[in-house]
């Protein structure tokens, strides 16, 4: 192993050896490489939904769009002389980094903070293959999600590296532990092989402990990475965020879209930048965001108003299947002809949608499903 850093805590890259090399074409990023509040906003709701602590009461997430200053980066001039040797080293991805240096050289660095509350925050130890912490940040392709959970690989983190133009993210979190609590920050990084000394470096690093471990000590952390108020949950730090163009309405439309149920249902309530997404401004504010007669690219999956209406206002009939247990659907046939868009809406038990499925009729129709079993 080799380091950046000498016994303190800093940036770390394992020595390539014979293993294949790290482009920037990584899938891990390209799946997401798209609509980044979009994804953003889907994957960390998600990890959230499956984190609850007290099931009576919401999550709750916060969106908020910040700025770094240089001196806020951990270890700038050391981060910079790693992008400065991918840039050396790879010819596909030199132009991406020498924007990157560039923008690393500013004092208005855009820093994307996600924040959640009432939930069980990134427990376990540094190997624990069970635990939060180690599905979430020391794997990829592995979950320990199981039930009602959703997600299945553990792929989710790719959409926060997507999102940054450092190809980086901070992490923050307090979990319970024997009644006390607990703390653990650490930086994800997904670059590309590079060369320190003679040394080829993997592409995939951290920022923490030596031997890429996580920092638990709490006066270790960086002070503009401390959670605060100190409570169980995890706050995510995106640095150098692509999409701050109209990044509330984007938010706050992709929440609406794929959460709906969940925020009607109060499992789940968001604040987007002073925008609070709850039960009772849920309605105005799906109303106020989609149109009943949006004709946009894809409208009858994007836009979710006909589904919202089939579920408060259709016919429910609810089922015990063989198969997959307690289900309902809700369908609404008084819909005006083209507005209709043939589709159901399918979610899981959290209440997040997790696709659209069209069924042949000739009657018009909007409809919902819900699965509300475990499996």
């Amino acid at each position: 192993m080799s380091k950046l850093k000498s016994l303190k805590s800093g940036y770390e890259f394992a020595e390539l050896g014979g293993s294949p090399e790290d482009g920037y074409n990584d899938p891990l990023r390209t799946m997401f490489d798209r609509d980044c509040n979009d994804v953003v906003a889907r994957e960390s709701l998600q990890n959230v939904l499956d984190a609850v602590r007290d099931k009576t009461k919401p999550a709750v997430v916060e969106f908020r769009l910040q700025y770094f200053s240089r001196k806020q980066i951990p270890s700038a001039e050391t981060l910079k002389k790693t992008f400065e040797a991918c840039a050396a080293y790879g010819v596909q991805s030199r132009a991406h980094f020498k924007n990157t240096i560039e923008l690393l050289g500013t004092d208005r660095i855009p820093v994307l903070k996600i924040s959640d509350y009432n939930t069980v925050g990134l427990s376990g130890e540094d190997d624990d293959q069970t635990g939060n912490f180690y599905n979430f940040l020391k794997s990829v392709g592995a979950t320990g999600k199981s039930g009602a959970a959703g997600g299945s690989y553990g792929l989710g983190k790719g959409s926060f590296i997507a999102a940054s133009a450092f190809d980086t993210f901070f992490v923050t979190s307090v979990f319970q532990k024997s009644g006390k609590f607990n703390h653990v920050f650490m930086g994800s990084l997904r670059l590309t092989t590079h060369r320190i000394g003679q040394v080829k470096m993997r592409g995939v690093g951290s920022y923490g402990n030596p031997g890429q471990k996580p920092i638990r000590n709490i006066d270790a952390i960086p002070k503009q990475f401390l959670r605060e108020p100190i409570d169980t949950g995890t706050d995510i730090f995106i640095l150098a965020y692509r999409d701050q163009e109209d990044w509330k309405n984007l938010i706050t439309k992709s929440v609406l879209k794929n959460f709906w149920l969940a925020i009607e249902k109060k499992y789940l309530e968001v604040r987007v930048g002073g925008i609070e997404i709850s039960s009772r401004s849920l309605e105005k504010l799906m109303y106020e965001h989609y149109k009943p007669r949006d004709r946009e690219e894809d409208w009858k999956k994007r836009n979710p108003l006909p589904y919202y209406e089939a579920f408060k206002k259709g016919k429910e009939t609810a089922a015990e299947l063989d198969t997959l247990g307690k289900v309902s659907v809700h369908i609404n046939t008084d819909i005006a002809g083209e507005s209709a868009p043939n589709y159901v809406a399918c979610f899981r038990k959290t209440g997040m949608l997790i696709y659209h499925k069209n069924f042949h009729s000739v009657v018009r129709y909007a409809g919902v499903f819900i699965c509300d079993a475990d499996k």
